[in-house]
């Protein structure tokens, strides 16, 4: 959804905000209206709901699928205290990441959440982009990761 406004149009977000409740976290995420102090969603029109994600670990890339055609992902990852939020994720050494992820489509409610602890082993330590190799793409990896930026 593409929407266009003039982000001066309000003078006052102390108020509640209705919109279609399949729409509640789009509006939650979006200026201007995250900003009003409350956003409600409205019922009565039944809205189908995205299918819960699978999550997929195959040599450490962490992977989601859903049913709902074209549906997107809003995924967090908490490994060794780091936080990443985004569609994948490539970990290395072993350890255990707790991934959560719900997948999202314009005009369908968002999905049950899933949610894995997973044990993850890639062989060399600090091959976090686990390319096999220990070197400057391993930094990157690292800074993406910190910035929040998908790989």
């Amino acid at each position: 959804m593409n929407i266009n406004i003039n982000t001066t149009i309000f003078s006052n977000y102390d108020a509640t905000l209705y919109v279609p409740e399949a729409s509640i976290n789009l509006y939650k995420a979006t200026n201007p209206w995250k900003n009003f102090k409350e956003i409600v969603g409205l019922s009565g029109s039944e809205t189908q709901k995205c299918a819960t994600p699978t999550i997929t670990i195959v040599d450490g890339k962490v992977t989601f699928d859903c049913e709902t055609e074209g549906a997107s992902f809003n995924a967090s990852y908490s490994y060794n205290s780091v936080n990443k939020i985004g569609k994948e994720l490539v970990l290395a050494g072993t350890t255990t990441a707790h991934v959560s992820v719900y997948a999202t489509k314009e005009g369908y409610q968002d999905s049950d959440v899933a949610e894995a602890d997973v044990e993850l082993y890639v062989s060399k330590k600090g091959d976090v982009n686990a390319d096999g190799e220990v070197n400057v793409g391993d930094i990157v990896t690292v800074c993406n990761i910190m910035a929040g930026k998908d790989e």
